[in-house]
């Protein structure tokens, strides 16, 4: 899925959103959720030799909140520590199954953005699959729309409207 030390989005194939940390936060314990594709340093993970995916740089590494092993428990951040809670396999298949547990990382919904993620049974569901998307991928802020400067020039006399505009919107009548 990912060459070594090389940071990279997480996209979830189910729901076309990334692995996210919630609020951009670095405190121990913030929950991993999936969030639209920004490209930011809570989207930027890396995995090491030892089986890390590490955040922020290599200071935070996923982790199996305590440890726990049962379907449904949440993932977050912690400070790297190097315990099995906080090693992953990386499959060609695109799921991501933490070692302590044996279970894979899931999206709790498909499509919603600000949803955990959780580790749960193994399976071949989209929610449990997750595609690479290089830094150089991102071809920079998602949603904005780009609107031309008009020149002062060019807006009709007294009104601040370029000449095609109307004050009812566009098109012109």
């Amino acid at each position: 899925m990912d060459a070594l030390g090389s940071a990279c989005s997480l996209k979830g194939q189910g729901s076309g959103r990334c692995l996210d940390i919630t609020g951009t936060s670095q405190a121990n314990g913030t929950l991993a959720e999936i969030w639209d594709r920004r490209g930011d340093a809570d989207q930027q993970f890396t995995n090491t030799s030892a089986g890390e995916l590490r955040v922020y740089g290599g200071s935070k590494c996923l982790d199996v909140v305590g440890a726990a092993t049962a379907k449904g428990t949440a993932v977050n951040i912690w400070d790297c520590n190097g315990q099995s809670n906080q090693q992953v396999r990386l499959s060609t298949d695109g799921t991501i199954t933490a070692v302590g547990s044996g279970n894979a990382s899931t999206s709790t919904a498909a499509d919603h953005r600000q949803h955990q993620v959780q580790i749960w049974d193994c399976g071949s569901a989209a929610n449990q699959k997750w595609t690479r998307v290089r830094p150089a991928d991102d071809a920079g802020p998602l949603g904005y729309l780009h609107v031309p400067r008009v020149p002062c020039r060019q807006r009709r006399p007294g009104t601040g409207l370029h000449p095609g505009l109307t004050r009812g919107g566009w098109p012109p009548p």
